[in-house]
């Protein structure tokens, strides 16, 4: 090897970027549940409320949403304070007040739209075809109004 040239990854670095990949498919699913379910803007009017409380004010399963809390907990989203759950720093703005200027919240539910297409792509890549242009101009990021 030349001298200054990078080593190449070990197979076990490899699979760790491919379990990288893989968890950023589950970090969107798990970013827009959350957002359609109103997690990240109840979190930030009331920071501090427990798994319950969350459930009771979003008309959601105690224990799903608790799960669903673990896992935002484990991709760095919400942080704990005391025995609930707040907003990690920033994400307050980036994912809970759609009035911020770094509201972000629909992004995930734009990728997930592209992301409909994906399982079309075999077939067109093996014929040779392509998909007719969507009529719509951008994914619906409202959810229902149940607060």
């Amino acid at each position: 090897m030349a001298e200054g040239t990078p080593a190449a990854p070990s197979l076990a670095d490899q699979v760790s970027r491919l379990y990288e990949l893989i968890a950023g498919y589950h970090a969107t699913n798990l970013l827009e549940i959350a957002r359609e379910l109103g997690v990240w803007e109840a979190l930030v009017r009331r920071p501090g409320l427990t798994s319950e409380a969350l459930a009771t004010q979003l008309g959601t399963q105690p224990f799903y949403t608790d799960v669903l809390c673990h896992t935002a907990f484990s991709f760095g989203l919400l942080d704990r304070e005391g025995a609930g759950w707040r907003m990690a720093p920033h994400f307050d703005q980036i994912l809970g007040n759609p009035e911020s200027t770094f509201y972000l919240a629909c992004a995930p539910r734009v990728h997930m739209v592209v992301g409909d297409d994906y399982p079309q792509y075999p077939r067109h890549f093996r014929a040779g075809t392509t998909r007719p242009t969507r009529t719509t101009t951008r994914p619906s990021c409202a959810r229902s109004p149940r607060r």
